[in-house]
């Protein structure tokens, strides 16, 4: 799929520097972020997202996936398993 990446500072938010790139999962977004986004200094700001034949909507990452990649996602991402909850002493319980 066709994406737009938008990179804005804080300080220029709205106005951004706009990327297109294929993507074809859910990873491809999720390491496309951190290229795009930046929290040092003056620099710092965000990147969005959204199909390059679509809406006026910029989407923040979290948005963008739920909007098209809310299928099931375990293909894209390793199994898991809850194994209990760090207490105050760094045990896990």
């Amino acid at each position: 799929m066709e994406i737009l990446i938008k990179e804005s500072e804080y300080r220029f938010m709205p106005l951004g520097h706009v990327y297109s790139t294929t993507i074809n999962s859910v990873s491809d977004v999720i390491k496309l972020y951190p290229v795009f986004s930046c929290d040092e200094g003056k620099r710092a700001g965000r990147a969005f997202f959204k199909l390059n034949d679509d809406s006026e909507k910029w989407f923040e990452l979290t948005d963008f996936i739920m909007e098209y990649f809310s299928g099931d996602k375990s293909e894209d991402f390793p199994e898991y398993k809850l194994i209990g909850f760090e207490n105050e002493d760094g045990e896990i319980e």
